[in-house]
């Protein structure tokens, strides 16, 4: 089964993915240099788990939307926030097949940024840190399996099913993959 994405690029990602007919992620420009590393080593090893290891030479994900606040569809360019004021970028609208994709909570991703345990409830939230752990990593690792969940919503604490964003990773996109390309200068 195939799925639409979208990612949002740097210009120079799409004239090399134009250039060499696939974009992998290039670890100089990623988000994760030092402070979100891990985080990044930690989504890396649950692809591999989840949908298999990556071509030679990959070490990170491609990062893509699968869903922004509930809709389907391509994000609002319009809006700032997607690089530095002034950049050249480029939205590409791309078919994936569903194994070659993982998908996860936008909202409990930043759980796992931010090192920390992904609770059900504030009361979840309050048991576990005044509880004493003879491995706290360990037990907060464990809790990030939930932002796979997508359909796991605990009432008064996040987001509603119906305005989740959910991300997408992938190993890489190829050329023919892409079904529409949108420049844009980031605002």
């Amino acid at each position: 089964m195939k799925e639409i994405l979208w990612t949002i690029q740097h210009i120079d990602a799409y004239r090399a993915l134009k250039e060499n007919g696939v974009l992998r992620a290039n670890e100089q420009f990623l988000f994760c240099q030092d402070e979100f590393r891990f985080a990044y080593n930690w989504m890396s090893e649950k692809m591999r788990i989840r949908i298999g290891c990556p071509p030679d030479c990959i070490k990170y994900p491609v990062w893509a939307w699968y869903q922004w606040e509930g809709r389907r569809g391509r994000r609002d360019l319009r809006f700032s926030g997607y690089a530095k004021r002034g950049t050249p970028m480029v939205q590409l609208k791309i078919e994936a097949d569903i194994q070659e994709i993982l998908l996860s909570d936008f909202d409990d991703w930043h759980q796992v940024l931010n090192n920390c345990y992904l609770a059900d409830s504030e009361q979840d939230f309050d048991i576990f840190y005044a509880s004493d752990h003879t491995d706290w990593q360990h037990e907060i690792e464990v809790s990030w399996e939930k932002i796979f969940d997508l359909k796991r919503c605990c009432p008064n604490w996040d987001t509603p099913l119906e305005r989740k964003s959910i991300q997408a990773v992938l190993w890489e996109i190829n050329l023919s993959q892409v079904r529409k390309a949108e420049f844009f200068i980031a605002k």
